[in-house]
């Protein structure tokens, strides 16, 4: 609601600071005093009244002012009420036409203490109360009716458009009169149907007054509605500076009916029928405000909170009589953006709070569960498939992976699909690709830029993708470079929230963008099937993955079949060969580049010939920086009971690796990157698992070892590798996983002494400097 106020900041030609202050001030005050009266009904309306005249108070500093400690049902708000008031008072008068402006703005401010009716309990009475208050102010009720009256007098965007007029200047009275009558009943009416119809179903649920519930039925209310944002419409269009009272208007109107209560499977007709009597610029601006929410973690998507309730309301005592762990008092949409925008700070946040065990609400998700005790976490990752389901935890990667996916799979499919590829990804086999793996890097790292601030991510991920398509079909040629290239474009999608949000894909800009990967998507499967195709035709077959899946396949007659399913496993071992390898060795010239003296102990290691500081090195930045902050969601399919607690469906639960691996009980001074942790010792498998655990534990973790000790192996070899800030890039989602926010800007030098640079400021200075 203070983002509604503070758009009429929009409405004068010169821009006021003092206005914007004003409008914020006197929504929160509105605000308020509704949610006061709303909580304390029981207080008498006429208590209400008495402290809704603070409103009328707040923009005419010829009235006294009131006791509100006197009125408020707690007696003592701590002069919050008054402070509002004072406040407004402050600044009102020193608007330039606030003199013109007033007598109308105190009007409609009178007629919003009608407020404090709406909340009545009793309806028979409430609605007694709100005829009589309608015949006592508008005795010619004309072509609205009694509630559709007190309807419109209940919305202050009336007090908000005068005192917003207030604070131009180069107009007269006829202008303040005509703005009250555009606005008051018709732009106040439709700004407060529109609420009513969103929240409708709220309301019910609460017993709480609906506006709209007033119509005779639904037909006869869309009809009204429809009707009453016409005429909203081309009212405010009509007035002096009319195109900004339309823009506004149509941004009222365009916000109501892109929240996802108008858009169920009831709602969906009458909330177009609404838009096209509201007319185009509000149609238009319908899709942008939903893509806006999504964006900014303000949607309600209520399905997966009702499911949530539903699933609980259907559970036995016994199950309700355990309760979640901890939340942050967060709304859902601010606990959605804290962990899309910064999951470590938020995670670390709620551990330190809350303690190993916290729950994180989404947007369109049950409770998720965090869980960042070792022994939790094994587990989770032990439990009986059938009890907790991890191929449901990982369907948003459907579009990239297919439907057929091992990775997908639940319990024996699972089993079979990963056994078909485990194989190709032995470690002795892996080791057999080591020769490959260094000429690719070598002519891959030969290509980066130097001497500048580069992110470095994009090249290594052109770099890893190369691996896994040689690993998995062997020798390179012109339809491997092809696929190549197009697994480059189709996955840029990881990087968008329109993987994620499937709201977000028929609106633009990211319709083009989901379209754009749906092309890039065919032609891949074109490719690939071709591939699939000629390796099965082959007189004799190459030792990668896909002639190793091809072997398991030889007595089957379903071909069409057995080719859906190799391709969709290829593709999984594509996605995550590629992006997770990427993002490690991104989050390891980061680490490197900002731990000079790491990496010069490093470097001289490997002059020395001496591999046990690189190893130990990787292993480091895997405990941490995991690009897997957590295990693959598991879902509770049936109810599950660990350390003294059950848990119930539709309930997720996430081993929080990142936060075991960051755990001062567990590794001591957590937080600092020190290879020489695990020098002469190898990291325990239950206390560290950069690569999951469990049936869902990454399959090819030994080729991601291989390829990062390679890759910064060739690197070290021959180029310095320096910060591009001053600071290490916190954390982004793609996908699944976490990579560096600006890519991992580092700056490559070609290194000409003998010995690694000492980490003296001055070496680095000059490159942070072309920021």
């Amino acid at each position: 609601m203070i983002d509604g106020a503070a758009m009429f900041w929009t409405l004068p030609r010169a821009r006021s600071r003092e206005l914007l202050r004003l409008l914020v001030a006197y929504q929160v005050l509105a605000d308020y005093l509704d949610c006061t009266s709303e909580h304390a009904a029981n207080a008498g309306v006429t208590n209400g009244l008495q402290l809704h005249r603070a409103l009328v108070e707040a923009i005419d500093p010829s009235l006294p002012l009131s006791d509100y400690y006197q009125f408020h049902p707690w007696r003592d708000d701590g002069g919050y009420t008054r402070a509002l008031v004072e406040r407004c008072r402050q600044i009102a008068p020193g608007l330039p036409s606030f003199e013109q402006a007033q007598p109308f703005a105190a009007r409609a401010a009178r007629l919003t203490t009608v407020l404090a009716l709406n909340h009545e309990p009793d309806p028979n009475l409430r609605d007694a109360c709100l005829k009589e208050w309608a015949a006592q102010h508008f005795p010619n009720v004309g072509e609205l009716h009694w509630f559709e009256w007190a309807a419109s007098a209940s919305a202050w965007l009336t007090v908000l458009a005068l005192l917003a007029l207030a604070a131009d200047t180069g107009w007269d009275r006829s202008v303040a009169e005509a703005t009250y009558a555009a606005y008051l009943p018709w732009a106040s009416l439709a700004g407060t149907m529109l609420d009513s119809y969103a929240d409708r179903a709220e309301d019910q649920a609460a017993s709480a007054h609906s506006y709209i519930s007033h119509y005779a039925n639904a037909n006869q209310a869309v009809d009204r509605v429809g009707e009453i944002l016409s005429k909203a419409i081309t009212n405010v269009a009509k007035l002096p500076n009319g195109e900004r009272h339309l823009v506004l208007i149509s941004c009222m109107v365009a916000m109501y009916l892109s929240k996802d209560s108008t858009r169920t499977a009831e709602n969906r007709a009458i909330t177009r029928r609404l838009a096209r009597a509201a007319g185009p610029l509000p149609r238009a601006l319908i899709p942008a405000l939903r893509a806006w929410r999504v964006v900014h973690g303000l949607q309600t998507d209520g399905s997966g909170q009702q499911q949530a309730v539903s699933a609980d309301l259907n559970q036995s005592d016994t199950a309700r009589a355990t309760r979640l762990p901890p939340s942050a008092p967060l709304p859902v949409a601010a606990q959605t953006l804290a962990v899309w925008r910064d999951p470590h700070r938020y995670l670390t946040w709620c551990r330190n709070r809350y303690g190993p065990r916290f729950t994180v609400r989404t947007i369109g998700l049950p409770p998720l569960v965090f869980m960042s005790d070792a022994d939790d976490i094994m587990a989770i990752v032990r439990a009986p498939a059938d009890i907790l389901h991890p191929g449901a935890g990982a369907a948003v990667i459907t579009p990239l992976v297919g439907e057929h996916s091992f990775m997908l799979a639940e319990e024996n499919n699972h089993l079979e699909g990963r056994r078909a590829i485990l194989p190709a990804f032995q470690h002795t086999r892996v080791q057999a690709h080591s020769e490959m793996i260094e000429s690719i890097v070598a002519q891959e790292v030969s290509l980066w830029p130097r001497d500048r601030p580069v992110a470095i991510h994009p090249y290594l991920r052109v770099l890893s993708l190369k691996v896994i398509l040689r690993t998995i079909f062997g020798q390179e040629n012109a339809c491997l470079n092809e696929l190549h290239s197009r697994l480059l474009r189709m996955l840029t999608i990881t990087a968008s929230l329109t993987l994620q949000e499937r709201q977000l894909r028929p609106i633009p800009p990211w319709r083009r963008l989901w379209r754009g990967f749906l092309s890039e998507r065919a032609a891949v499967h074109n490719l690939i099937d071709e591939l699939i195709s000629e390796e099965a035709h082959a007189p004799a077959r190459e030792s990668g993955l896909l002639g190793i899946l091809l072997q398991g396949t030889a007595s089957s007659e379903d071909y069409d079949a057995d080719q859906m399913q190799i391709r969709d496993d290829l593709m999984s071992v594509i996605l995550a060969g590629h992006e997770t390898t990427a993002s490690e060795l991104a989050w390891a010239f980061q680490l490197l580049a900002h731990h000079p003296a790491t990496t010069a102990r490093l470097v001289a290691s490997l002059e020395s010939g001496e591999d046990s500081y690189l190893i130990a090195t990787v292993q480091e930045v895997l405990r941490h920086r995991p690009v897997f902050l957590f295990t693959i969601p598991r879902v509770v399919n049936a109810p599950f009971e660990i350390a003294g607690g059950t848990f119930n469906p539709p309930v997720h639960l996430m081993g929080c690796i990142y936060l075991m691996q960051h755990d001062p009980a567990v590794y001591e001074d957590p937080d600092r990157f020190m290879p020489e942790r695990f020098l002469g010792t190898e990291p325990p498998p239950e206390l560290w698992m950069p690569w999951g655990g469990g049936r869902k534990r990454c399959p090819g973790h030994h080729l991601a070892v291989l390829e990062m000790q390679i890759v910064l192996r060739t690197v070290l070899s021959e180029l310095d590798v320096l910060p591009a800030a001053n600071e290490i890039e916190t954390a982004r989602w793609r996908s699944v996983i976490v990579t560096p926010s600006r890519g991992s800007r580092i700056v490559l030098r070609s290194r000409s002494a003998a010995n690694y640079p000492a980490s003296d400021a001055s070496t680095v200075r000059p490159y942070l400097d072309l920021l």
